[in-house]
C-alpha cells in the first residue's frame, strides 16, 4: 500500500488529505488515526493554518487509509484523478478555443478549429476505453462465478466473451 500512497500522493489536495483522514477517525479517535498514519496530532491540527499538506504527511495519511479501507480510499483517489483530468483537458481546450477565437489568419484559424475538434474526440472517449477488453474479461469471469453461485448476471450491457475477444484481435 506503501507504493501505491507514494504514486498517488502528488495528486491529493490539502481537501483530500482531511477527508481521507476522516477515515481514519473512523477508529474512534484522533489520536488513534494518528497513530494509523503515524503523524502527531500537532500536525493535523495544523492543517487548518497551512496552505498546503507536506507530500511525506499525504503518503503516510494515503497508506493508511489504503490499509484500513482499501477499496473506498482507491475509488476516492479514482475519483479525485477524473476530476484533475477533466479539469486539465477542460484548460486545454479552454486554451485551443481562445487561440482559434484570436487567430490572425484564416490557416491558423483553421488549424487551431481542426486541433479543438482533435482535442474533443480525444478527450471523450470513455476513461477505461484503453482497457475494455481486459475489463470485458473479468466482467465475464464474474458473470460466470455469479451463474455458478444461481445469481441473475448484473450486467446489462451486451459484451464479447473472451473467445470473441481472440477473434477479434485477430481481425483488427
Amino acid at each position: 500500500m506503501k507504493a501505491l500512497a507514494e504514486h498517488y500522493a502528488d495528486l491529493l489536495t490539502k481537501g483530500d488529505v482531511m477527508q481521507l483522514f476522516r477515515v481514519l477517525e473512523r477508529t474512534g479517535s484522533i489520536s488513534e488515526a494518528c497513530r494509523l498514519a503515524g503523524i502527531d496530532r500537532k500536525t493535523v491540527y495544523n492543517w487548518e493554518k497551512v496552505k498546503e499538506v507536506r507530500r511525506e504527511t499525504k503518503v503516510k495519511v494515503l497508506a493508511a487509509a489504503l490499509e484500513l479501507s482499501p477499496k473506498e480510499t482507491l475509488e476516492f483517489v479514482a475519483d479525485r484523478a477524473v476530476e484533475r483530468a477533466a479539469e486539465v483537458a477542460s484548460h486545454l481546450l479552454a486554451l485551443t478555443f481562445e487561440l482559434a477565437m484570436r487567430a490572425k489568419s484564416r490557416e491558423e484559424f483553421e488549424k487551431l478549429y481542426a486541433e479543438f475538434h482533435r482535442l474533443l474526440k480525444k478527450y471523450d472517449r470513455p476513461l477505461l476505453e484503453g482497457m475494455k477488453y481486459e475489463l470485458n474479461e473479468l466482467r465475464h469471469l464474474l458473470e460466470r462465478r455469479a451463474a455458478r453461485l444461481g445469481l441473475t448476471a448484473l450486467s446489462t450491457t451486451p459484451h464479447p466473451s473472451p473467445k470473441e475477444h481472440s477473434k477479434l484481435g485477430k481481425n483488427s
